[in-house]
């Protein structure tokens, strides 16, 4: 498991950084990405590729962090007149 960590985590810290434009935020998008997949791991169906289950799973993880960020908050809103 640390062999394909340290084989698949730099192509997965980057895509991260592209999307994001943060390597900071990319880096946590990363490490919560591996985590949630050791966690997910017994329940993985084996004839799917684990890599591409990582990468969409890091990918939904940064789109959830844009949408965050691009999100207006109820207070704001009544700014915007």
């Amino acid at each position: 498991m640390r062999a394909w960590y340290t084989a698949t985590s730099p192509r997965c810290l980057a895509s991260s950084a592209i999307t994001l434009n943060d390597y900071d935020q990319a880096s946590d998008i990363a490490q919560q990405t591996f985590l949630q997949l050791y966690i997910s791991l017994p329940n993985l169906r084996t004839n799917e590729p684990l890599k591409a289950w990582l990468f969409q799973v890091a990918r939904n993880r940064c789109l959830d962090e844009l949408r965050r960020k691009r999100a207006i908050h109820f207070s704001e809103a009544r700014n915007l007149k």
